[in-house]
């Protein structure tokens, strides 16, 4: 018995001691957390510019892999200014094919993204989750960009982007 009060003791102070040694989320990862973007010190227009072209280069780098997609604007570029920062958003781009309907391609869309991510600076995509009766889904963001993919039926890339201060005209 007295075993087993030793033990119930020491757990609890074991991991007490693991929360002070690395402090309250040290051990987190910033690039993981689901509900805060960070944002690029660049100007609103040098960040507008780096989101239309992180979209191209996705765009590109998927038409690449499947040839013959036509790709077209769904819906229309926006620029709000949200909690001090500018948020820009490019109209998204969207093909009518499912693309990732086969998981046999689900890598090939993983490494045409990790491509045109690399040459944003951004890290890779997180791996392809749902498809066949949801959405089939991957993002990444970093250096305040975010990009979004999606597929079911049709396939869609979105782009958003935060710079420091109010957006400008």
């Amino acid at each position: 018995m007295r075993r087993r009060t030793l033990l119930l003791w020491f757990l609890p102070a074991v991991a007490l001691a693991s929360c002070e040694a690395n402090g309250p989320g040290e051990d987190e990862d910033p690039e993981q957390d689901g509900d805060a973007m960070d944002t690029t010190r660049k100007s609103a227009e040098e960040t507008r510019e780096l989101a239309d072209a992180l979209l191209a280069d996705a765009e590109q780098a998927l038409t690449e892999v499947f040839p013959g997609l036509t790709w077209v604007s769904d819906g229309e570029a926006t620029s709000t200014t949200e909690d001090g920062t500018c948020v820009y958003r490019p109209a998204s781009r969207r093909v009518d094919t499912y693309l990732g309907r086969e998981k046999e391609d689900h890598p090939l869309i993983e490494e045409a993204l990790t491509e045109a991510l690399a040459a944003h600076g951004l890290p890779e995509p997180e791996p392809l989750t749902g498809g066949v009766g949801g959405w089939l889904t991957t993002s990444s963001r970093g250096n305040g960009l975010e990009l979004e993919f999606r597929s079911k039926g049709y396939a869609e890339l979105r782009v958003s982007a935060r710079s420091d201060g109010p957006c400008t005209e």
